[in-house]
């Protein structure tokens, strides 16, 4: 018995809660994301570094 009123009073709880607001999904959120944004601009910088440094290599002198 017990447990039916504790049920009823649960889904009313629940039936009465106002509905969540939809969260925008923002990539790289929070700590973890920050360092994987950091990592990711680190390593895009690194690749940019060594095309420019490498580009002009087996054309001979200039």
């Amino acid at each position: 018995m017990r447990f039916f009123l504790v049920a009823t009073i649960f889904a009313a709880v629940v039936a009465a809660a106002p509905a969540p607001a939809p969260v925008e999904h923002v990539p790289y959120d929070g700590t973890l994301g920050g360092v994987v944004k950091t990592l990711s601009g680190l390593t895009e910088a690194v690749g940019v570094l060594v095309n420019q440094l490498t580009n002009d290599l087996g054309q001979g002198p200039k």
